[in-house]
């Protein structure tokens, strides 16, 4: 009876898995580039079109109707074609599975066994990884069965979210990753609880296999495999005959020797590009001194016109792939080099750890759509099926730093506490959990720090992907460990190194200075100015700079095009990016006339510096490199105050950019959340249409100029106007007066 009842919980996970993966609209997610080192070298015709906008679930299969069936499937294990990018993962073995499955099935149905359905490949991902997380769930003992079902509850909400479920419906390696490592952690739970030497043996199969999997699924998850292939030695605890002993010894050194090998097979460019990004996009990215961080480097200043650059872009007369660049930039800058930077400069290492906090709070990544384009025209749109736990994840933007720090360090005590006590105790299972948990943090704290490391900041949000996994699994186990240990004693174990852990982290912050603000209005008041529809508009002051007070409208007040036509180019049909000739900017010089005579005096025009994308780059009037995105409000400034293309304009009513919305919405704590997503005037660099968009969440997306969003207006008044009435809360505005006339 017990095991039909653990086998019902493995259905249920199942189940609630493939309605998720499975129901109609079809959902991913979309291909970065990626795809193409992954699928060439399988015999896939690699779908160029539409990347980064929908996601796919139809893929064509070369060379495959004119075989017979034994031909097909050879064809299938062992594709005639040349790997283009000399890329080998253990994520092919995954795909290979799904494309014999796939096959059979065409075959059986009498349908094309050309076309590729990725569906059956994400069915694949989800059968490991709910196996792997019914064994984790399975085997935590709980002294009462409701808090054991709520625990279940908790785990499916935060492990089964679309944020991590997507990734099975795609040819990312990140797929491998979470199905893996789920199936590692189940696996080695009840290799460790198991009493039977047989069931014993199967489980550190699966653990080994599943690791291997997991550390060959890409090249920056080496460091991991030593880390498990070391660890699981401590499985000796627990395990006295020869048979698990000798699994566990040849394990570990098949897990060692696998991520040597495997790192040093890594292909060349890849190797470069990282490096390169790491430096680059890395080290001297946002660097006030990127001159004496490339003298420190031993890097010749000739390659100084490279910093804020990522590997992918235009290089001028540098080849990053050449001999030169190899003695001259990487030989003077390996990982070591870069990591002993870091540990030389400890606030720089604090402000890169910190926007990979930052950048953690989103699971998938923010620029790649979900939907396919039959299901949904508008491109480059987010499914919210069943997505509570990334959305409780986004709210800890700004604080995550913190929330991260605090949580691993009581964590690690509180391991290592474990480790101690279940040693003095004789509690060998106890002590081998314990490593086990010690082993998770880590992973966690290795893949908190190795992504921006390794690779700077170039496609951040999607490197942190492992670490998300780890920081959620250590969440779970920390909820386990509380519940079953509950007590004043540990709650005072767990308060103090809390208090004093967040007491150190503010002490050493450095202080956030703001100066004041002259005349009569402060930051974050209210006031009444003009009227829309017949209802007085209500606006936030953010700043007061030298074009006197830059009020922002307190909501949209129309929902419309940014530009619904590109009248300069017939071939872009989703209307287009430049603030200059849009449609929007056009309407805004006409909502000037919701303002009265009187308030139209108090109305200063401002010049505004404008960002520019790579087809409107022949107008600017300064940079000389793209205005990079991030979807993270913090961070959204990026480049634009050193070296993004821009121009200028005279504005009236205006929209706010994105280095407005950062330092003066987000920075001062005012609301930027709203009902609906609306506009900046901000373009996407690589796009002619796409425009910066401030969605619900409260992060910053992008989308085609032809789409509708909320228009809220941003004015500049005089700074000599005073208040006459109201307290300038959000329920009680400020009524303006200036030069004796009450407005």
């Amino acid at each position: 009876m017990e095991n039909i009842k653990r086998r019902g919980i493995f259905l249920i996970i199942f189940a609630f898995i493939l309605v998720l993966l499975l129901k109609e609209p079809f959902v991913g997610i979309a291909d970065n580039s990626d795809y193409y080192r992954v699928i060439q070298p399988l015999g896939f015709q690699p779908e160029i079109s539409n990347r980064y906008f929908y996601a796919y679930n139809f893929y064509t299969v070369n060379d495959m109707s004119g075989e017979d069936i034994k031909g097909s499937l050879s064809n299938i294990i062992s594709p005639k074609v040349e790997n283009d990018n000399e890329y080998f993962s253990t994520q092919f073995i995954f795909i290979k599975i799904s494309m014999i499955i796939n096959y059979l099935l065409k075959i059986i149905f009498g349908k094309s066994p050309e076309i590729f359905n990725i569906k059956i490949l994400g069915i694949l991902y989800a059968a490991i990884y709910s196996y792997g997380l019914y064994l984790f769930l399975i085997n935590l003992r709980f002294k009462n069965k409701y808090i054991h079902f709520l625990f279940l509850l908790i785990s499916i909400v935060i492990l089964c979210d679309m944020g991590y479920l997507l990734y099975f419906n795609s040819f990312f390696g990140e797929a491998v990753i979470i199905a893996s490592l789920m199936m590692a952690l189940g696996s080695l739970t009840a290799f460790i609880n198991s009493e039977e030497n047989g069931e014993s043996f199967y489980y550190g199969i699966l653990f080994y296999i599943f690791a291997l999997a997991l550390t060959g699924a890409k090249v920056a998850n080496t460091p991991i495999g030593i880390l498990i292939g070391l660890f699981s030695l401590t499985l000796f605890i627990v395990k006295k005959d020869r048979l698990n002993r000798a699994l566990i010894l040849i394990g570990s050194l098949l897990l060692v020797c696998f991520s040597i090998l495997y790192y040093m097979n890594a292909p060349k460019w890849m190797s470069q590009v990282n490096n390169y990004q790491s430096i680059f996009y890395g080290i001297t990215k946002d660097s006030k001194e990127p001159e004496k961080d490339l003298e420190k480097l031993s890097i010749p200043l000739k390659y100084l016109p490279l910093t804020n650059t990522h590997g992918f872009l235009n290089h001028g007369e540098f080849d990053i792939y050449s001999n030169e660049f190899q003695k001259e930039v990487y030989d003077n800058a390996s990982f070591v080099d870069i990591l002993k930077f870091y540990l030389l400069n400890p606030s720089r290492f604090m402000e890169k750890l910190k926007l990979s906090a930052d950048s953690s709070v989103i699971i998938r990544p923010s620029y790649l759509g979900n939907y396919s384009k039959e299901d949904e025209p508008e491109r480059l749109s987010f499914t919210e099926r069943f997505s509570l736990w990334s959305n409780i994840r986004k709210n800890t933007l700004g604080s995550a730093f913190y929330i991260i720090v605090t949580f691993s360090v009581l964590f690690f005590i509180i391991n290592i506490y474990e480790i101690i006590n279940n040693i003095q105790q004789y509690y060998n299972e106890g002590t081998a959990a314990a490593f086990a948990a010690l082993l998770l943090f880590l992973t966690t704290m290795s893949q908190f720090v190795l992504p921006v490391i390794g690779n700077g900041e170039a496609d951040l949000q999607k490197h942190m992907l492992l670490f998300n996994l780890c920081f959620d699994l250590m969440i779970l186990v920390g909820i386990y460990w509380l519940i079953n240990n509950y007590s004043l004693k540990t709650v005072l174990l767990i308060a103090l190194p809390a208090v004093v852990v967040l007491s150190i982290i503010i002490l050493i912050q450095p202080a956030n200075e703001k100066t004041k603000e002259a005349g009569s209005l402060k930051t974050g008041q209210y006031i009444y100015l003009g009227r829309y529809n017949n209802e007085p508009l209500k606006w936030v002051v953010l700043n007061n700079d030298e074009n006197g007070y830059l009020l922002w409208c307190d909501n949209a007040v129309e929902y419309m095009e940014f530009d619904k036509k590109d009248e300069t180019n017939a071939e872009n049909i989703y209307g287009s990016n430049d603030w200059i000739e849009s449609d929007v900017r056009k309407w805004l010089f006409e909502f000037k006339n919701n303002f009265n005579e009187d308030e139209k005096t108090l109305l200063n025009d401002a010049i505004l510096k404008n960002i520019l994308s790579y087809n409107n780059i022949q107008q600017s009037t300064g940079g000389n490199k793209p205005f990079y995105w991030n979807s993270i409000t913090s961070y959204a400034s990026q480049n634009y105050n050193t070296d993004a293309y821009y121009d200028y304009s005279t504005e009236g009513v205006f929209l706010l950019d994105a280095y407005q919305l950062q330092n003066f919405v987000y920075e001062n704590d005012i609301n930027l959340k709203k009902d609906e997503r609306y506009w900046l005037r901000t373009p996407y660099y690589s796009s002619i249409s796409m425009v910066r968009i401030v969605d619900k969440d409260g992060f910053i997306y992008h989308k085609d100029a032809n789409v509708k969003a909320g228009v809220i207006p941003a004015v500049y008044i005089d700074e000599n106007v005073i208040a006459v009435s109201g307290d300038g809360t959000y329920s009680s505005p400020i009524t303006l007066r200036d030069v004796g006339r009450e407005i």
